[in-house]
């Protein structure tokens, strides 16, 4: 049995049975050891799906001083079409050289198309700790959306369970203000899920503005999230106990949000769903429970 991790490139993302068929796969790759070239910048293009969409400042500058004085260690990885070259790799260090002023870079090449660039740019900056729970959340689509994955899939190949896969492509549903912020690093992804338990938008903004108000932590936040939606932002009563347990025992054990709409002795359940594979996986666990 085959075993998933980051560290051994692209196989370990995608399998050879979950790869479509119009992914394919390199021939002639480059060995590790093969002698750097040295390439212009002007000829070297960055790669439009690139995941990371924003870049410390003060980190490249210290990256760009360290290559000043020490040069590119680690060269970066292209492939090559015609006279250009397509970066695969080391947009980072790119950004730094041109801070820097150089001319040229040392490069790798790999035979590779663009699915595969974009899949190898994924695994290079899902391994970064310091990726945002956006940029994460729009990582973690692409592979869905790239190449046909499911949660339970790319859980396996980046080493996450699939709630926390689900969690994170839940968080891109978000208002933007909470987005902007979870960008930002003004509140953790921790506090975007407590932020995801409320009802709806108004109530997610409302719940914002109460965290960022009573400055709390993530901790808190998930303390505060249950009181919070019961209270009444919209004209609305407080709810009744059970109504509000049962929302959180589902939400729990189906991994997503629930509602319970109780009217005139009557009621409804309301589950959501970001996703066919999710949907899926929603009527297994009812299913399944049914069955017993």
């Amino acid at each position: 049995m085959s075993t998933y991790g980051l560290g051994r490139g692209l196989d370990a993302l995608i399998s050879r049975t979950s790869t479509p068929p119009s992914v394919s796969r390199p021939q002639n790759t480059q060995q590790s050891d093969q002698k750097p070239l040295e390439v212009s910048l002007d000829v070297i293009v960055t790669n439009s799906n690139q995941p990371r969409k924003t870049f410390d400042d003060a980190e490249l500058a210290d990256l760009a001083q360290s290559i000043k004085v020490y040069g590119i260690i680690q060269p970066l990885v292209v492939s090559k079409s015609g006279e250009v070259y397509h970066l695969i790799a080391g947009e980072r260090r790119l950004r730094a050289a041109r801070l820097v002023g150089l001319l040229t870079v040392p490069v790798v090449l790999r035979d590779t198309n663009e699915h595969e660039r974009l899949a190898v740019a994924l695994i290079e900056n899902i391994q970064r700790v310091n990726l945002n729970p956006i940029e994460l959340g729009f990582a973690y689509k692409q592979l869905k959306d790239e190449f046909n994955l499911t949660q339970d899939e790319i859980a396996k190949r980046v080493g996450k369970s699939r709630p926390s896969i689900a969690n994170f492509l839940r968080i891109l549903n978000l208002p933007e203000p909470i987005k902007d912020a979870l960008r930002d690093g003004i509140i953790p992804e921790s506090t975007g899920r407590a932020i995801l338990s409320m009802a709806g938008e108004t109530e997610q903004l409302a719940f914002f503005d109460h965290i960022l108000k009573n400055k709390l932590t993530s901790e808190d936040a998930a303390q505060h999230a249950k009181a919070f939606s019961q209270k009444s932002f919209s004209g609305r009563t407080a709810r009744n106990t059970i109504e509000t347990e049962s929302e959180n025992v589902l939400r729990e054990y189906l991994g997503t949000k629930v509602s319970v709409q109780k009217k005139s002795g009557r009621g409804l359940i309301k589950i959501e769903f970001y996703s066919p594979e999710e949907l899926k996986e929603i009527t297994r666990k009812i299913i399944k429970d049914v069955m017993l």
